[in-house]
């Protein structure tokens, strides 16, 4: 028996919540043009939901400009909100699927995602534990030079240097990192002296602790 129709006009339809679309010119000589919807796009970000529904030029003209964005990044940023999944960034160079995840990390930063900077903590564990690779000492720098005191990705560069690196290379290469990261590194080091360490390293056993919280 066919299901009877809703009259349109009567109430919003699933096509209806998607069908608003709106223009995302992105790069400093507006390189890329994205076009994307703008409920999914509202509804991750509370920097594109004041963008494309409040009193702002960009509401008004349905284009949103990112200048300070790379087009293959955001590229990347729209591949996650649409299959919510982070497998296109995977690499067989862990160094490169590192960058990426960082670059998108720093992405999500811009564009106020939650969700997605959690996501990419997450997949940073999962590398750094399958491969037994940290990220190097300038991707670090990257990530303590583009994020604020207190971020969470910080925290775990810091513990995963910790309990995976060798005290000689840290010191040997001291001027490659930041003070910033040398910093909290020591900190990191007094804070365990004296105690009995678990066998396995906070972000094995307790991934969602490097979340940030609505």
């Amino acid at each position: 028996m066919a299901t009877p129709a809703r009259r349109w006009g009567s109430k919003p339809t699933l096509m209806g919540r998607f069908h608003s679309i709106i223009s995302i010119v992105v790069g400093e000589e507006g390189e890329a043009t994205f076009l994307a919807h703008d409920s999914l796009l509202a509804g991750c970000s509370p920097f594109f939901a004041a963008a494309c529904r409040g009193n702002f030029r960009e509401a008004r003209e349905r284009v949103i400009r990112l200048p300070d964005v790379e087009p293959i990044d955001f590229e990347n940023f729209m591949l996650w909100m649409y299959t919510q999944g982070l497998g296109h960034l995977a690499h067989a160079d862990i160094d490169q699927h590192y960058d990426a995840l960082f670059q998108l990390y720093f992405v999500a930063e811009r564009l106020q995602v939650r969700v997605l900077r959690n996501a990419i903590v997450d997949t940073t564990i999962a590398l750094e534990i399958a491969s037994a690779f940290v990220p190097c000492a300038d991707q670090v720098r990257r990530v303590f030079e583009q994020t604020p005191r207190g971020n969470p990705l910080r925290r775990l560069l810091v513990d995963m240097h910790a309990w995976d690196v060798e005290p000689k290379f840290l010191l040997d290469n001291e001027e490659r990192f930041t003070k910033d990261f040398v910093l909290e590194l020591a900190i990191s080091a007094m804070d365990c002296l004296g105690k009995v360490l678990p066998p396995q390293p906070p972000y094995a056993t307790d991934p969602k602790s490097y979340h940030e919280k609505p």
